[in-house]
């Protein structure tokens, strides 16, 4: 073999054994990811679900009054979100690189505003002419999608920019979930009565609705992959992603359903799912491969990671998980050494070619070739 060819070759079948062998070379090596508890509020409980781009992360948490509290964590203390006036409480759904916050605040007469917090400061969004509101996702200019009842009481589908409310629906009801950097919407819409679609809402073209059987639309990066869950032909719930009008299941962890809810720019996606034993399991989809969670973090930490909602280009993931029998928000981190292997700086629209996740396997599990790559 003419000694030129033997590193290409080499490489060639340590990525055949990637392939063959991605989830074993990971256990082995160890922990992918270390768990960042991001706290609770006096009442002790928690959840994350946003996180941004830097890993600052959004979500809910329980007072000591026992309402529900919107809090954010930027890498210190968890830090309480405060209400409107008169408001019951409130929650975060979604946080953008500039630290502004959408959410909701409850009122004390059982209704609910769409909100947005700058700086900690929050302003009601309004509705559309109804007593209801929603804010459920937000892209790095500020536009908010989400939720809002007309004054006939219909739900529908919102886009909120300079400081306006437009409806993006007119059907009985629907909701936007989340919105890129372009304006373009993802969420769900009641097509036809009682039959809900995911649906795509793109500035000049208007909604595209995405399959023909029932679907929920809940999350959208900037290149267009558009994530969410749809119920297949054996009944069953399946996650999928899309990048254009077909729907591409991602499948489960072993049991019958799973959930997307998040994608990076780089098209990963995270969820949950249920698995072989009947629990529920975050998951992370990279390049065809479904992970669970709690098997990227190494034995004994003291966490069951149920729900994954979001994951940003750095390769951080936020949820829910059980730590000591509470429910607590998380932060994953993808440790040291992996982080030096994660892309950085590719170009919006590409996927890293190794996937992050065999890059990571060689880094461990071809130690012994590294020499080969070298120039002789």
């Amino acid at each position: 073999m003419p000694a030129i060819l033997k590193p290409v070759i080499l490489r060639y079948i340590a990525r055949l054994v990637f392939v063959a062998l991605g989830a074993a070379t990971l256990a082995v090596c160890g922990p992918v990811y270390q768990i960042v508890d991001l706290g609770a509020l006096g009442g002790g409980t928690s959840g994350g679900a946003g996180i941004n781009p830097s890993g600052a992360v959004a979500g809910w948490s329980l007072s000591s009054s026992g309402s529900y509290q919107g809090f954010f964590n930027s890498g210190g203390a968890i830090q309480g979100l405060g209400s409107l006036n008169g408001g019951m409480g409130n929650a975060a759904s979604a946080i953008n690189g500039a630290g502004q916050i959408a959410g909701t605040t409850y009122t004390a007469d059982g209704g609910s505003l769409a909100t947005v917090w700058n700086n900690g400061t929050p302003t009601s969004l309004g509705t559309l002419g109804g007593s209801l509101s929603y804010a459920t996702g937000i892209n790095a200019s500020g536009v908010v999608t989400g939720l809002a009842t007309d004054a006939a009481g219909n739900a529908q589908a919102f886009l909120y920019r300079n400081g306006a409310m437009t409806a993006l629906t007119a059907g009985t009801w629907a909701s936007g979930y989340g919105v890129n950097s372009a304006g373009a919407v993802v969420g769900t819409v009641e097509s036809t009565p009682g039959h809900f679609q995911a649906f795509v809402w793109t500035p000049g073209l208007g909604l595209t609705t995405l399959g023909s059987g029932v679907s929920h639309g809940m999350g959208i990066n900037d290149t267009g992959r558009v994530v969410g869950s749809a119920v297949s032909g054996s009944g069953y719930t399946r996650g999928f992603y899309s990048d254009g009008a077909d729907l591409n299941q991602i499948g489960t962890l072993g049991g019958g359903n799973s959930y997307a809810y998040g994608v990076n720019g780089y098209g990963d996606i995270v969820g949950y799912s249920d698995t072989a034993t009947g629990a529920t399991a975050g998951f992370l989809w990279s390049n065809g491969v479904l992970y669970d969670l709690n098997a990227l973090v190494g034995a004994n930490s003291g966490w069951m990671l149920t729900e994954a909602y979001g994951v940003n280009d750095k390769g951080q993931i936020t949820g829910t998980g059980l730590f000591n029998g509470a429910s607590r928000a998380f932060r994953l981190d993808p440790i040291q050494s992996v982080a030096l292997h994660i892309p950085s700086a590719i170009p919006a629209g590409n996927v890293p070619e190794p996937s992050t996740f065999w890059m990571l396997a060689a880094a461990c599990g071809l130690a012994s070739l590294a020499s080969v790559r070298r120039p002789r």
